[in-house]
């Protein structure tokens, strides 16, 4: 979220497109990689936790063929475990790969990153695509949630990404889950994890850690 000096809290979905087509989504994009860093190690060496934190990667970064030793380098400059770490990119995302930069999802596989594929189900990609990539969880798309006690075809989408998931050794989270009737409808589904405002809304980082943190032991 954008927190701005007037406006107040701005959702990502009305800038983060603007941002995208002037380009300076990379130069965003570096920042925000470089703050959720020095934050979760903060929180794991203050706490002595092992927590993960999934930060959102831009197409436009993956297009950019020094992103992979730039990801290297400031793990090594902020002193960061690669497993506390999940990049999320949205199923989108799949048209900017080709044989040339598909082999980034080896990539980070290899160096111990976690990825995950962020708003799947509403999207156009392959399944023969995504067998031939390596990551680690299926994020299924609020879109989708949204509907699911009301709509049976819904219910259908996701029980057939869960299977999907579960054949391909992948886990499944749900995004924007709001209610207990979407949690029971998820965990009898087979949904392994969900986020959403059922557990809370965003807040900043200091707010997040009074609340969320500090008695996790």
């Amino acid at each position: 979220r954008w927190i701005h000096p007037v406006k107040g809290m701005i959702s990502p979905i009305y800038f983060i497109p603007i941002i995208e087509d002037t380009g300076e989504i990379i130069a965003l994009g570096k920042l925000v990689i470089r703050k959720a860093f020095a934050q979760i190690k903060e929180w794991n060496e203050k706490f002595n936790l092992n927590l993960r934190i999934s930060i959102n990667v831009s197409p436009k970064q993956i297009e950019d063929t020094n992103f992979i030793n730039w990801l290297k380098f400031q793990m090594k400059e902020s002193d960061v475990k690669t497993d506390w770490v999940d990049l999320e990119l949205t199923e989108s995302s799949y048209m900017h790969f080709n044989d040339e930069n598909k082999h980034i999802f080896n990539e980070l596989f290899n160096m111990g990153i976690n990825t995950s594929i962020d708003d799947f189900g509403t999207g156009y990609s392959s399944l023969s695509y995504i067998k031939s990539l390596n990551f680690n969880r299926l994020k299924i798309a609020k879109e989708l949630i949204d509907n699911i006690e009301n709509d049976e075809n819904s219910q259908l989408i996701i029980k057939a990404i869960i299977m999907m998931a579960d054949g391909l050794k992948l886990k499944t989270i749900a995004e924007g889950v709001e209610d207990e009737c979407q949690l029971n409808l998820l965990t009898k589904l087979g949904c392994d994890e969900v986020q959403g405002y059922i557990w809370g809304k965003p807040v900043p980082p200091d707010e997040f850690e009074k609340k969320y943190i500090v008695n996790i032991n």
